[in-house]
C-alpha cells in the first residue's frame, strides 16, 4: 500500500476559484453579490469613494454658476455645501438662490437619500448574513473502524451555539484511467452518518472504504483522488437561520494509518471544554490493505 506523508497544507476555506471568458459584462447586475462577497474594509472603502465622488461631481457642477450658491466664493466652499446638500444636513451659511442651484439641490439630495437607504441596506444584510463557525481539519485520517478501512474528517463548531438538522454531503474528484488517457468524475461519496440531529461541539464524519466504494483506489494510489469537497448545512438555534459551510482537501492531506486523538476535556466546573488546538492532533491506527 502507498504511503503519504501528512502535508502541511492548509484546507481550502476559499473554495475552488475560476473565472469565466466570453461572457456579457453585467457589471451592474453584479454589484449586489460582489459587494456580499467582499471585505468589509472593501465595501466601506467603496462607499466612501462614491460618497466622495459625487460630492466632488456636483461641486463642480455648482461652479458652473458662480453666483449659485449664495456664501460660497470659492471651489472649497462649493464643495462644502455639495456635503451638506448630499448628506442633508443644511447648516445655513450657504443657500442655493438661483433656478440652477436649486435644480442641483434637488437631484443631489435625492441621491443622497437614496444611497443613504442602499448603503443601509448593503451593510444591514453583511451584518446580519448567518455564518457557521465551523472548522474543519486539515487532515483526512484513514484507518480501520470495525476492520474495514474508512476516512476520518472532523469537524468544530466554534461557537457554544448548537447547528441544528445538519446534512453533510461529500464529493470527490476523481482521476478515471481509459487507455492511454485518463479523465475526471465527480462521484458522491456516502457518509455512515450523513444527517445529524445536533451539532453541539465536535464531529466526526466517516466513510467506509471498502470494495464498492469510489475511494477505493486511493489506498493503492493516493494521487487518483484530485480533491474532496465537504459541504455542511444546517439551521442555527439561535437565530433559526440557515448556515453554510464547506471545505476543499487535497490527497496529500490524507494520513494514512492515523486517528484523531481526543480534544475534549471535563474542567474543574464540570464543563466540558474542546481545544480547537487539537482539531488536527493524530495518533496512530491500524490501517489493512
Amino acid at each position: 500500500m502507498k504511503r503519504h506523508s501528512v502535508a502541511n497544507r492548509s484546507n481550502f476555506r476559499d473554495g475552488i476559484r475560476w473565472r469565466v471568458r466570453g461572457t456579457p459584462n453585467r457589471l451592474l447586475q453584479d454589484i449586489y453579490p460582489r459587494l456580499m462577497g467582499a471585505s468589509w474594509t472593501v465595501t466601506m472603502a467603496l462607499a466612501f469613494a462614491a460618497y466622495s465622488g459625487a460630492c466632488l461631481f456636483f461641486a463642480g457642477l455648482f461652479s458652473l454658476d458662480p453666483n449659485g450658491v449664495r456664501g460660497a466664493s470659492s471651489l472649497m466652499d462649493r464643495l462644502w455645501f455639495s456635503v451638506q446638500t448630499l448628506s442633508t444636513i443644511g447648516y445655513g451659511g450657504m443657500t442655493p438662490v438661483t433656478p440652477w442651484a436649486n435644480l442641483l439641490v434637488t437631484l443631489e439630495s435625492f441621491i443622497g437619500l437614496a444611497g443613504v437607504a442602499v448603503v443601509t441596506a448593503i451593510l444591514y444584510a453583511k451584518f446580519s448574513l448567518p455564518e457557521a463557525r465551523v472548522a474543519f481539519s486539515s487532515v483526512m485520517a484513514v484507518h480501520d473502524r470495525q476492520g474495514v478501512p474508512t476516512l476520518h474528517i472532523r469537524m468544530l463548531n466554534e461557537r457554544t451555539t448548537p447547528i441544528l438538522d445538519v446534512t453533510l454531503h461529500i464529493g470527490v474528484l476523481l482521476e478515471e484511467p481509459n487507455g492511454d488517457e485518463s479523465f475526471r468524475r465527480l462521484v458522491d461519496v456516502e457518509l455512515v452518518r450523513q444527517h445529524v440531529p445536533v451539532f453541539v461541539m465536535a464531529f466526526t464524519a466517516m466513510h467506509v472504504i471498502d470494495e464498492n466504494s469510489p475511494l477505493h483506489a486511493i489506498l493503492n494510489d493516493p494521487d487518483r483522488m484530485n480533491f474532496l469537497m465537504m459541504t455542511m448545512h444546517g439551521v442555527d438555534d439561535r437565530t433559526l437561520q440557515p448556515v453554510f459551510s464547506r471545505a476543499l482537501f487535497h490527497h496529500e492531506q490524507l494520513a494514512f494509518g492515523k486517528g484523531f486523538g481526543d480534544m475534549v476535556d471535563m474542567a474543574a466546573d464540570g464543563v466540558m471544554e474542546v481545544d480547537a488546538t487539537r482539531l488536527d492532533d493524530l495518533v496512530p491506527r491500524t490501517l489493512t490493505s
